[in-house]
This record gives C-alpha cells, sequence and structure tokens, in this order.
C-alpha cells in the first residue's frame, strides 16, 4: 500500500507553481462536506473530493473497509494540506470538528506550518 500512496501521489499532485487554485477544507459531516462544496464551487476552489483522487476515494471508499480506506484518505489529506498556499478556507459546524478530527490532527498544522491564512465559515 505504501508504493501505491507515493506513485500516487508523484502521479497526481495537487499543487506546485502550476496548480495555485484555492483549498476549501471541510470537518463535520455530509451537511458540512456538501456546504464546503458548494461554497467551492460557487467562488473557483477546490475541496479534496473534488480532486482526481478524491473523486476515486469517494467511489472507493464504501467498498472498503475503514482500516484501508482511512490511511489513504489521511495521506491525501496530508498533501492537499501541503499544497496549499496564501489562503485557506475551513468550513465547519457550529460545534466545531470533532477532537481527533483529519483537520485538527494533520491539515490544520499543515497550513499552520506553511504559513496559510486560514478562513474559517
Amino acid at each position: 500500500m505504501q508504493g501505491f500512496a507515493t506513485s500516487a501521489t508523484m502521479m497526481m499532485p495537487f499543487g506546485g507553481a502550476a496548480n495555485t487554485t484555492t483549498r476549501v477544507f471541510w470537518s463535520g459531516g455530509n451537511a458540512t462536506k456538501n456546504a464546503a462544496a458548494s461554497f467551492a464551487k460557487a467562488n473557483g476552489m477546490k475541496t479534496l473530493e473534488m480532486t482526481i483522487l478524491g473523486r476515486l476515494m469517494n467511489v472507493t471508499s464504501s467498498y472498503l473497509p475503514r482500516s484501508i480506506s482511512n490511511p489513504f484518505w489521511r495521506m491525501l489529506s496530508k498533501n492537499f494540506a501541503k499544497s496549499a498556499r496564501g489562503e485557506a478556507h475551513f468550513v465547519t459546524t457550529t460545534a466545531g470538528p470533532r477532537a481527533g478530527s483529519i483537520w485538527l490532527k494533520i491539515e490544520k498544522p499543515i497550513l499552520q506550518n506553511n504559513a496559510v491564512k486560514i478562513v474559517t465559515h
């Protein structure tokens, strides 16, 4: 699995000099995911699920045990956050993200380390 993740990441990068699309992150549930996607579409931005690998994982995740799909989502989230530049948007519920969420454990720390401005909605 590690070889596949590395190869997939190299073949389908999320960012770099040629890709300056602003990222939209979310934490919450289907309603929050849908709100983030609507916001991203309306503003010419992207959520992870709007990328090629994100769409692929959306289709395949329901057929995989979480022990397999979760590490892939974490890897994709990490790479998506690493490629963010300038400003990123974060959509969440009124309760905020869950303590063990990918947002708090992976994405937000990467954005902060890379001095990406986070705009919360």
